[in-house]
């Protein structure tokens, strides 16, 4: 424990006067003369030491039950305050400006109305929340559920989630195969058929192939074409030429794609900076999942996300302070949309028929 003597050089306060066992907790002022008007168990910071230096103070202040912030001036509070929450764990309370009965300091308050209406401060206390969390029962209730919803076009899981709200973060984990990168597809373009601009990144499939993965998805069965693949034999289904151009029209300007031929394709920074870009339009992110690298890991979870505009500055600046965490996409799915007739509308997300807007 850092001494008193030292603690000095940070606090001033008179060291006969501290006693942690008494009730009042630690009585914090703003000017060594209001510290020296309460007496008992108060402090007030060293005007030449640094807020930072409260650090070295941890175990001297949490000996006490509390602190209690002693000031009329609305700055000098919110200063101490937001000081102590950033450099001690301790509760806090503050006092109540109508306590001082328009008096702008402690000393003043001693003068002009004795030292009972010093004592009676602590008696109107004002709890400061904890950073970090909520008093549930201060969530207000009044405002009514978002509207700027996207429907997957899922209808199971439309039902169970209501939809994907503007502000909302979606991220799905899985095994590489497992369907992750099918299912952002489908969200993809029925976001796109509900008249929303997307953006997508996939880190392993370039566009061509990545156009390969998203087109069945749009075509729906009804337009899928059988094509053998001539080396093993496996029957492959894809749109008709005419189909293509079709859902091409009905793409153009709606679905981006970042480029993986850039040297920093690969860099969250520059992902995100495209995105950002691409903001005014854009109402859904997509980053298509497949391996989570990290040094724990054996790359073998996967993830993607889907952002709601509102959420996507604060993702920027989470990933930004994150070790580097490369989403890259695990391909579409085996399972994919291979088959043709009902089943294949199901494995393929529920997408249907492409309907031009």
């Amino acid at each position: 424990m850092t001494s008193q003597s030292d603690i000095s050089l940070l606090l001033t306060f008179r060291a006969e006067m501290i006693d942690p066992s008494l009730p009042t907790g630690l009585w914090w002022c703003a000017t060594p003369e209001d510290a020296a008007a309460v007496g008992i168990n108060a402090v007030c910071k060293n005007r030449y030491a640094a807020w930072e230096d409260l650090a070295a103070c941890t175990e001297f202040i949490t000996q006490f039950c509390y602190v209690f912030v002693a000031t009329p001036n609305d700055a000098d509070r919110e200063e101490i305050v937001g000081q102590l929450q950033k450099w001690v764990p301790v509760t806090i309370l503050v006092a109540d400006k109508a306590a001082f009965r328009g008096n702008e300091s402690v000393v003043e308050l001693l003068d002009n109305a004795g030292p009972k209406a010093v004592e009676s401060l602590l008696f109107g206390a004002l709890d400061v929340p904890r950073p970090g969390l909520i008093d549930l029962s201060q969530v207000e209730m009044d405002a009514p559920i978002s509207q700027n919803r996207m429907m997957s076009g899922l209808v199971p899981l439309d039902y169970c989630t209501g939809g994907f709200r503007g502000g909302e973060l979606s991220v799905w984990t899985g095994r590489r195969g497992e369907g992750k990168s099918t299912l952002l597809g489908q969200m993809l373009v029925e976001s796109i058929n509900q008249n929303r601009t997307v953006c997508a990144y996939s880190g392993e499939l370039p566009a061509r192939q990545f156009k390969r993965f998203v087109l069945p998805q749009i075509a729906g069965p009804r337009n899928l074409v059988e094509q053998p693949d001539p080396r093993t034999g496996r029957m492959e289904y894809a749109p008709s030429k005419e189909a293509v151009r079709a859902i091409d029209q009905w793409l153009e300007g709606s679905f981006l794609l970042t480029d993986l031929r850039q040297s920093n394709a690969h860099d969250e920074d520059n992902i995100l900076r495209l995105f950002v870009v691409c903001l005014p339009p854009i109402r859904v992110f997509g980053v298509l999942g497949g391996q989570h690298h990290d040094r724990k890991s054996e790359g073998r979870s996967g993830a993607w996300s889907l952002w709601g505009p509102e959420s996507f500055y604060a993702e920027t600046q989470r990933l930004r302070k994150t070790p580097r965490c490369t989403c890259a996409s695990g391909g579409p799915s085996q399972e994919g949309w291979r088959g043709a007739g009902t089943d294949s509308r199901r494995r393929c997300g529920g997408g249907g028929d492409y309907q031009p807007r």
